[in-house]
């Protein structure tokens, strides 16, 4: 998800290329500068993802995304234009853009959503399958929730993230889980842990994070 300042688009895997060579287009002279004002951009659309949602995890029925993401990105803007002075505020169109989400997404009984500091905004299809054995191991004697475990294990193109969400909210019954999983009832969460991020999602540990955020506004002279 890559999003501008002002309205936002939700653009699909196929626009990367052009929107990382948009991106340098707009890309101004002093990128430090802007590039400090796309971590603040993200951390305030951060913020209000919190306050609107009550949390940084939430997981919703696919169908109701659009719905959900029309709402909440009416509330951000309605928040941001309120913090604008008064003469800023007509440059600004009032109402978001309607979201249409694809429908790999929206197909799916739940999707779950976590918004991190430095990932930023991500999703993840048929989250509550990934999170019930963190929160009650027990389910790992079925076969169907190890594999959703060891499918976001082996995914090279999910990070830490969701694994670094359950050991923080549920540290005694994801060390559980995972004592269970690899047949290891001494499992460590603070050793083993770290051991297992690195032999599965060693690229993401090395990865350098850039904002998911691009500060463009067709109104700045």
């Amino acid at each position: 998800i890559y999003l501008f300042s002002g309205n936002m688009y939700l653009l699909p895997p196929g626009d990367k290329k052009a929107l990382q060579d948009l991106a340098a287009k707009i890309a101004p002279s002093d990128s430090s500068a802007q590039y400090a004002r796309a971590w603040e951009m993200q951390r305030k659309y951060r913020d209000s993802f919190i306050s609107y949602f009550g949390d940084d995890l939430i997981t919703l029925p696919g169908h109701k995304l659009n719905e959900a993401f029309d709402n909440f990105n009416h509330y951000y803007i309605e928040k941001a234009l309120c913090d604008m002075p008064e003469e800023e505020r007509s440059k600004y169109p009032a109402a978001a853009p309607k979201m249409q989400f694809p429908e790999a997404l929206t197909c799916h009984d739940n999707v779950g959503l976590i918004f991190d500091e430095k990932e930023g905004l991500n999703f993840y299809p048929g989250l509550e399958a990934f999170i019930a054995p963190f929160k009650n191991p027990r389910l790992l004697e079925e076969e169907a929730y190890r594999e959703v475990i060891t499918g976001y294990l082996e995914s090279d193109s999910i990070s830490t993230l969701p694994f670094r969400k359950m050991v923080e909210r549920y540290p005694e019954s994801s060390r559980q889980a995972f004592a269970a999983l690899f047949a290891n009832p001494n499992w460590d969460n603070d050793k083993d842990f770290h051991e297992l991020m690195e032999k599965h999602k060693g690229a993401f540990l090395k990865k350098e994070w850039v904002p998911t955020t691009l500060p463009f506004n067709r109104y700045d002279d």
